[in-house]
């Protein structure tokens, strides 16, 4: 369960939920996947993603990273 809130980076809010959301991590993009198990829970991190661990083979042509702000509430 996480609160988060993911932008590029000129700083364009792209999705957001602050309020807390439950997610099975294997469903989650690949940068999720490896990035949340090193936060503890009630912890919080800034994950920068590259686009190829943000959309895989789908990654944009500009190639450019998201970042997310996330609160890891429970595990």
């Amino acid at each position: 369960t996480v609160t988060y809130k993911g932008y590029n980076l000129s700083e364009d809010v792209f999705d957001q939920n602050a309020t807390g959301v439950t997610f099975p991590l294997e469903n989650l993009i690949l940068g999720w996947q490896i990035g949340i198990p090193y936060l503890s829970k009630g912890g919080s991190g800034q994950l920068f993603i590259p686009s190829y661990l943000a959309y895989g083979n789908n990654a944009p042509s500009n190639n450019q990273p998201i970042i997310f702000d996330i609160g890891l509430i429970d595990f």
